[in-house]
């Protein structure tokens, strides 16, 4: 199947150097520390020379090894999982050998975790879960801690708590990146892949085949016959509505291994990657049989047939030699099939088949809605954000419960009511806000109240205090995931602050300062990865949205930018502000593929798009329809003439049409109406659509432009 290539980056927001880098930071920094701690003697007890080998220094070794890796730019997988299971070995054997209290070190054991999650879908990921939080806790509740019970609760809780963060930012990142490329390599109406999407995956499949003696894969080239009267006859909606039905009916015959592209217009091609010549005609003749099927369903009083025609590939060649091939080969399929002389002429309609009624005319309004994208991915953001602190307010309101586990007073009676109330009330409060989904500027007071909730609970906390310093981890996530870098130290800061400010005053105060390290070294990878991937990912979602909205052949916009554009300048309607549409139709372009190929063709489209855009405004949206149709879109005040940008679209259209093949008439048919209060998307492109076919109808009636010069 030739699928496409999923890289590091686009799967994690990050590339294979950063991610060593990470791993190198993570082995090195608590290497480092358990080296200070052991040279200036900051620990009560000496440290056993095991723990500092095991714990110090085979991690520097390990983090040298990481950062090579890193440096040759070495593919993660499967080394990653290598590392990771090292740094689990590394990070919990010393503590249990060194004769000091080792609750200080129960946060490190989030690292192989965090990173696990930051490369690995969730599935690989839990045994490094259930060690974070399996081991922060047994770490406390060995450790010789003040409250050893509620601090591994507290511990396994925070644990949970970020490692949830950060998996649910992760999921967050690679659905929309996941949606944006695939909106930006499938065609916006029929849902096949588009022509940039099928060169890439081409050109992957060839570079990777190292033998070049083999045949490449079978490309079955197909285009319908007479697909411009059904343009003419009922409108490009329902043109549009029989593309997406032709669609289907060629993918229901397709198997496992089978793609196909919409090359433009009434044009698409297969590719079968391990079909020989005489397979691929048998599939051939099945798409057609399908294809036929689907057309007379729709349209039974128009020729329903299809030109075919297919070739194998040859070792060694490229992808634009196939592709020409392939043109070359239809062209000269449909020559053949063609044995009468053409016309030079469209053929001629009615002018009662430009009275069809309006539903079938609109009846691809489902299919529109279809098309719409998701959400943003900065309202994703937002939404998971809001939801994340809604959780963790939901989490302190829970905290009451550690009192009546050990019978702490401050976690019980009066203050243990009002923290369970306040916290619901708030919690309820950041789901509402999650709905909307409030602005950053709203985050931020979101993300205040919380540093200032978990400092109300820790001063109420008691002997449990210990245990509840902890919580401040969350909100620095929190941060670290939903803001950039400049916005996030705040809270980062803000959220530490508070941490050393509750830790001085707890119990052992010889092991304040490596606890407070300690923790400042998790929460600083997390402040130097997690706003980083948000940064990461908005530009790549930013780039594919701006693929998602380009046409690929002519870099125009496409169906999918015009209704976006459209749709907004219709809520924007009053009696100074208005809206019409140019619905542009290039008459006699289906002999230009007819008789110099699709590649022609496609060189005269780019070429006319070129042409629209340089005769309308700056500010005026030209949008390929579908084949040789565009739209303009142009929002004006009573005071604009859309007429004359009509006038000169034309012009440039006939000069541009002459210089790229003066063979065949070079004239376009256009039609232009103004937006009314009581129109929709469908309703107003309808209404283009229909001042487009009566401006050919005139034409023709006049019989202007209409045979090849």
């Amino acid at each position: 199947m030739i699928q496409g290539t999923c890289t590091l980056e686009e799967r994690t927001g990050m590339t294979p150097r950063f991610l060593w880098r990470l791993a190198t930071v993570a082995y090195a920094l608590p290497a480092i520390m358990l080296a200070a701690v052991w040279k200036f003697q900051l620990a009560p007890n000496p440290i056993p020379d095991i723990a500092v080998i095991a714990g110090g220094l085979v991690p520097l070794c390990f983090s040298v090894v990481w950062s090579l890796m890193g440096r040759r730019g070495v593919d993660p997988y499967p080394w990653f999982h290598l590392a990771l299971v090292v740094g689990c070995v590394v990070l919990l054997i010393p503590p249990q050998v060194d004769n000091n209290s080792n609750s200080a070190d129960a946060v490190y054991q989030l690292l192989p975790a965090i990173l696990a999650i930051i490369l690995f879908p969730i599935r690989q990921t839990l045994l490094y879960a259930l060690f974070a939080v399996g081991g922060s806790a047994l770490l406390v509740a060995t450790g010789g801690d003040a409250t050893p019970v509620h601090r591994a609760i507290t511990s396994a809780l925070v644990a949970a708590a970020v490692l949830a963060i950060i998996g649910v930012g992760q999921h967050r990142l690679g659905r929309a990146l996941r949606r944006n490329r695939e909106l930006s390599e499938y065609d916006e109406l029929t849902g096949a892949l588009n022509m940039r999407a099928l060169r890439d995956r081409l050109n992957a499949r060839i570079a990777a085949e190292r033998d070049t003696s083999r045949v490449g894969p079978a490309l079955i080239s197909l285009d319908l016959n007479g697909f411009k009267s059904v343009n003419d006859t009922f409108g490009h909606s329902v043109g549009d509505r029989m593309l997406v039905d032709v669609a289907q009916a060629i993918e229901a015959q397709l198997g496992q291994d089978q793609q196909f592209a919409r090359r433009g217009g009434d044009e698409f091609l297969i590719v079968a990657p391990d079909l020989d010549h005489g397979s691929a005609l048998r599939l051939a003749g099945r798409v057609e049989r399908a294809v036929t099927d689907a057309r007379l369903r729709l349209c039974p009083e128009l020729a329903p047939g299809a030109g075919v025609a297919v070739i194998v590939g040859r070792g060694g060649e490229s992808t634009e030699e196939l592709l020409a091939r392939a043109d070359d080969a239809l062209h000269d399929a449909k020559s053949v099939a063609w044995r009468l002389p053409v016309d030079d002429r469209e053929e001629p309609v009615a002018e009662t088949s430009f009275r069809q009624p309006l539903a079938r005319i609109g009846s691809l309004a489902s299919v529109a809605s279809a098309t719409d994208s998701e959400a943003s991915y900065d309202l994703s953001v937002r939404r998971t954000s809001w939801r994340l602190l809604a959780a963790y307010f939901f989490l302190l309101a829970s905290t009451p419960l550690l009192g009546i586990a050990g019978r702490i007073d401050g976690f019980t009676g009066t203050h243990g009511m009002a923290i369970a109330v306040i916290g619901l009330a708030f919690a309820g409060v950041c789901g509402w806000a999650g709905r909307r989904p409030l602005s950053g500027e709203w985050q931020g007071l979101g993300l205040s109240a919380a540093i200032l909730a978990t400092a109300a609970v820790t001063g109420t906390a008691g002997p449990a205090a210990n245990a509840m310093i902890d919580f401040f981890m969350i909100p620095a996530a929190l941060a670290c995931c939903a803001f950039a870098a400049r916005a996030a130290i705040a809270f980062v800061v803000i959220a530490m602050g508070s941490f050393g400010y509750f830790l001085a005053a707890t119990p052992m105060p010889e092991l304040h300062g490596v606890r407070f390290v300690q923790t400042g070294v998790v929460v600083g990878i997390l402040f130097a990865t997690l706003p980083g991937v948000v940064a990461r990912g908005r530009r790549l979602v930013a780039e594919n949205e701006r693929l998602t909205d380009v046409d690929p052949l002519t870099g125009v916009a496409n169906v999918r930018a015009m209704r976006s554009r459209i749709l907004h300048e219709l809520s924007r309607l009053d009696e100074g502000r208005k809206l019409s549409l140019l619905a542009l139709d290039l008459d006699n372009f289906k002999l230009v593929n007819d008789r110099f190929g699709h590649t022609t063709g496609d060189q005269l489209l780019r070429a006319v798009a070129q042409a629209i855009k340089g005769a309308v405004r700056e500010q005026d949206l030209v949008a390929r329809r579908g084949g040789d149709e565009f739209v303009v879109v142009i929002a004006h005040d009573k005071s604009f003439e859309p007429g004359e940008t009509a006038d000169r679209a034309e012009r440039a259209i006939v000069e541009c049409r002459r210089e790229v093949c003066g063979g065949i008439a070079a004239t376009a048919s256009i039609g232009c109406v103004t937006a009314t209060a009581d129109d929709s998307f469908c309703t107003l492109l309808a209404r283009a659509d229909q001042s487009e076919q009566q401006s050919k109808l005139r034409a023709r009636a006049n019989g202007l432009h209409l045979r090849a010069i």
